[in-house]
């Protein structure tokens, strides 16, 4: 999921299509509100605004952390990156991780 994010950060996913035969490329423009958007409430009309995240949250207990999945690069980071940060927060040892909280 996060190469696919990546990939879709920097325009190179290929388009889905609407046909069968594949000839038909549809409307990808939707995909930018899947990830890093925020609704912004307003009187008449809700406003969504893209931020250019490139972390997850995660959420543990009443905890919630943000671990990095693409560096200011581009690159990804690797599954076994992932998986040692995800193991360290859910054994609880926030004084060896270095995901900061988010405070609320």
């Amino acid at each position: 999921m996060v190469r696919w994010f990546a990939g879709l950060h920097k325009q190179q996913i290929e388009p889905d299509f609407i046909d069968l035969k594949k000839t038909v490329p549809g409307c990808m423009e939707e995909y930018e509100y899947l990830f890093g958007v925020t609704r912004i409430p307003a009187q008449d009309i809700d406003h969504f605004v893209n931020v250019d995240s490139k972390h997850i949250a995660v959420i543990r207990g009443a905890d919630i952390f943000t671990v990095d999945v693409i560096d200011a690069n581009g690159a990804v980071a690797s599954e076994a990156a992932i998986k040692a940060a995800m193991d360290q927060i859910s054994a609880g040892i926030y004084f060896s991780c270095s995901y900061t909280p988010l405070v609320l």
